[in-house]
């Protein structure tokens, strides 16, 4: 995704270079639009890769308009897609954070064995799963460690779900 956006931004400077706003103005759109693919993706990663995206995808809308006079339906149509974006935000995150909990929880889990399965059975970490993870689990830390990581993980959720300026309190 990231390297598409890279692509579209490439396209809208050299549109933009060579005197054609409208394919420019284009290519940010489309560099919009690439973004919000990501805005139902249960992963935090993916929210990550999408916050990038939309960054690239400002850097090329300030390019081109420091070079071009824009048409008022070119600045509609950028200013709707990048506020669409804006509010998609607000239910982007908290929806990778709620994947990021279905995933943390089936690590904790998840039986020694199968995380065994997935490991070379001569490396250090096959080792530590046979030997010292079943003391993780029979001494009760795992299960302090997993009720640690859902209330940071709620913590996290209920800060995503408030307003920018809330969130930096």
């Amino acid at each position: 995704m990231k390297s598409l956006t890279l692509l579209l931004r490439a396209e809208a400077a050299v549109s933009s270079d060579e005197g054609r706003p409208d394919l420019a103005v284009k290519s940010v759109l489309d560099g919009v639009a690439l973004a919000r693919a990501l805005d139902t993706e249960p992963l935090l990663i993916s929210q990550l890769v999408r916050i990038a995206c939309l960054a690239i995808d400002c850097s090329s809308l300030e390019r081109v308009l420091t070079q071009h006079a824009l048409s008022e339906a070119q600045l509609a149509a950028l200013s709707e897609s990048f506020h669409g974006a804006r509010e998609a935000s607000q239910t982007a995150f908290p929806g990778g954070y709620l994947g990021e909990v279905g995933l943390g929880l089936y690590c904790f889990n998840t039986p020694p064995s199968q995380f065994q399965d997935l490991m070379n059975q001569d490396s250090p970490a096959s080792q530590f799963m046979q030997v010292l993870y079943p003391l993780y689990t029979w001494t009760g830390l795992r299960d302090r460690d997993c009720l640690c990581y859902l209330r940071m993980m709620h913590r996290m959720l209920d800060t995503a779900k408030v307003s920018f300026p809330e969130r930096l309190a």
